[in-house]
C-alpha cells in the first residue's frame, strides 16, 4: 500500500479513523483531507461595503487548512508525518476524486442507529461510488 486517504470533518469518529489509518499504514503515506464549503456572501449585509468574494474564498481555505492541521496535530502529534489537505466542494465528489490515486479511503461513521443511517450519507455514497476499497471506521 502506498497511500491512505482519510476524510476528516472534526467528528470523534473521523479522528478515530485517522488514528486507525496511522496505526495501520505501515510505509504508506497518510493524507488527512477536509472538504469544506465556501459561504456565500449575503447581499446588502453591509451597505456601503462591497463584498470581496476572493477574500472570503481565501480566508475560508486558510481556515480549513488550519482546521485539518489542528486535527492532525491533535490525533498524531509528532509521532508520524501526515499530510493535511483542505479542498472546497461537495464532500462525496471531492473524496471520490481524491481517492482515485489512493489504495484505501478511510471514513468515520456518523451512524445514528436507524438502518438507513448506519454509516452516514457521505460514507454510504462513497462506498457506492468509489473505484477502490473504502473502510468505514465505526469506533
Amino acid at each position: 500500500m502506498k497511500k491512505i486517504l482519510v476524510g476528516v470533518d472534526g467528528s470523534d469518529t473521523s479522528k478515530q479513523a485517522l488514528r486507525w489509518a496511522v496505526d495501520n499504514a505501515g510505509e504508506a503515506e497518510v493524507v488527512a483531507l477536509h472538504v469544506y464549503d465556501v459561504p456565500l456572501p449575503i447581499p446588502d449585509a453591509a451597505p456601503g461595503h462591497p463584498v470581496n468574494f476572493a477574500e472570503i474564498v481565501t480566508e475560508t481555505h486558510e481556515g480549513a487548512v488550519r482546521f485539518v492541521t489542528s486535527i492532525v496535530d491533535e490525533v498524531v502529534g509528532d509521532q508520524r508525518s501526515v499530510r493535511a489537505e483542505a479542498i472546497e466542494g461537495h464532500p462525496v465528489e471531492v473524496l471520490i476524486e481524491a481517492a482515485a490515486d489512493a489504495d484505501l479511503l478511510v471514513l468515520g461513521s456518523h451512524g445514528a442507529g436507524r438502518a438507513e443511517f448506519l454509516i452516514g450519507s457521505v460514507s454510504q455514497e462513497c462506498v457506492q461510488q468509489a473505484s477502490g476499497p473504502v473502510l468505514i471506521y465505526r469506533g
